[in-house]
């Protein structure tokens, strides 16, 4: 069995699509574990008209997602263990096809593509720059996003969600994953991702915490000569939405100091002359 893990918070109005999408897999021996993180709306009413002996609800204090995600890891009766956001849908064969990777490869942890939508722009296909296959342990593996992960549950029982990290907790788990099990990467989308304006993705200064965090974690480790060009890339990105010249400006300065990079170098002399 398998068991999927959704987190949830006042998401009333999204949160049958993200549960209907795992109860209309092609898999059924399934079990949902809805970990509501103290909403506040209709979630219950919404989940309780769900009537479907497969899900799990439970309901929290409001401790944020991360939190919300080691509930239902703790829960989880399933051999393996895979999580959806309550704002996202998974493709109805997904978990079919991780299972035959299951079966064919053996791998520890699966990850996939995400197909992510947002006010900016549809259709953006968000993942690794890989053919599929097992990554490489000194390789980056930015671009998995937690709807997309899979995994044994020894692998989540021994490597959880860092509670203190307000975004990126994917990629902090993802650095940690690396270090002791085998990652299959399934270069195939697999789930659409939709991002709100008050969803977790979008909130900036959560970024910038985050960032700070895990150079704090990882930086004395062997694997920081990649997780410092991957900060490096988010803060360049962070100065696209900055609130004035001097933040862009001080963004940038960070991204070059973890990594030097030409084309960072010229966006910060086109901001300082104001011509960017």
């Amino acid at each position: 069995m398998t068991s999927i893990i959704i987190p949830t918070f006042n998401r009333e109005k999204s949160i049958y699509k993200s549960v209907s999408s795992i109860l209309n897999q092609t898999i059924n021996d399934i079990e949902v574990i809805v970990v509501d993180d103290g909403s506040t709306d209709n979630t219950y009413e919404v989940i309780s008209n769900i009537h479907d002996d497969r899900i799990v609800y439970i309901k929290t204090n409001h401790l944020g997602a991360c939190n919300a995600r080691n509930v239902g890891i703790n829960l989880a009766k399933g051999e393996y263990i895979a999580f959806n956001d309550s704002d996202d849908e998974w493709f109805t064969t997904k978990l079919e096809e991780y299972l035959h990777i299951q079966r064919v490869y053996s791998p520890d942890f699966i990850c996939s593509s995400v197909l992510s939508n947002s006010e900016r722009g549809e259709g953006v296909i968000k993942g690794l720059n890989i053919k599929s296959g097992f990554l490489k342990k000194s390789k980056t593996a930015l671009g998995c996003s937690t709807q997309t992960f899979f995994g044994k549950k020894t692998v989540f029982e021994e490597e959880s969600f860092d509670i203190n990290m307000p975004r990126l907790q994917d990629y902090d788990l993802m650095i940690r994953l690396k270090k002791k099990f085998n990652i299959y990467y399934y270069n195939k989308v697999l789930v659409k991702q939709y991002i709100q304006n008050d969803s977790i993705s979008m909130a900036k200064d959560k970024l910038q915490i985050s960032l700070g965090l895990i150079e704090k974690k990882y930086s004395k480790v062997d694997d920081w000569s990649y997780i410092k060009k991957d900060l490096s890339r988010f803060y360049s990105m962070l100065s696209n939405d900055a609130n004035s010249k001097q933040e862009a400006i001080s963004f940038l300065i960070k991204s070059i100091k973890l990594n030097v990079k030409f084309k960072t170098i010229i966006k910060l002399l086109l901001v300082q002359l104001n011509l960017r």
